[in-house]
């Protein structure tokens, strides 16, 4: 009922937690999130390069309630505390965890692939610029966007990985 209301008041933020952090700690209050961030809600549409009409309306909800798509690298905000004194930060770069992780890798390159192992297993690879079929079984989302030059990913996952070792350990 309170979000019925704020979205009728025009007071609706339906963000992720980049777009919180960013919001609350910069003094001009900029609503926005990273296009890596923004690809992993499923609200957008890979081929357009921003929030999709089709699944914000089958998901009920409006586009100007989410937050502005910006690049995952440049200068994005200005970043300040009290608790800093009278230094700021500029923010310059802001990434999801897997394709942070893809990035910090250095897989830089279409076809360059790494796998994380922890309580899940993740296979992240660069696809490049290229939108992989439709017909893959791979979750394909952004990686990161610099300028104008998006860099796509797939990603396969096992969520029960650890879980699984624990089974087989106890069998």
């Amino acid at each position: 009922a309170e979000a019925g209301r704020a979205q009728r008041e025009g007071r609706l933020a339906l963000g992720t937690l980049d777009s919180w952090l960013i919001w609350r700690l910069s003094p001009r209050r900029p609503f926005i999130t990273d296009a890596s961030t923004a690809s992993r809600t499923l609200l957008y549409d890979l081929r357009e390069g921003g929030w999709s009409d089709t699944a914000a309306g089958l998901m009920k909800v409006r586009l100007g309630d989410l937050a502005r798509i910006v690049p995952s690298c440049g200068s994005l905000a200005t970043l300040a505390d009290a608790r800093w004194g009278r230094r700021t930060l500029d923010l310059r770069a802001s990434l999801v965890d897997q394709p942070a992780s893809l990035f910090a890798h250095g897989c830089w390159d279409p076809g360059q692939t790494k796998i994380t192992y922890g309580t899940g297993c993740f296979m992240l690879m660069n696809s490049g610029q290229a939108i992989p079929p439709q017909d893959t079984a791979l979750l394909c989302s952004v990686a990161w966007q610099c300028g104008q030059t998006r860099t796509l990913m797939c990603d396969a996952g096992v969520y029960a990985a650890g879980s699984l070792i624990g089974w087989l350990e106890r069998s």
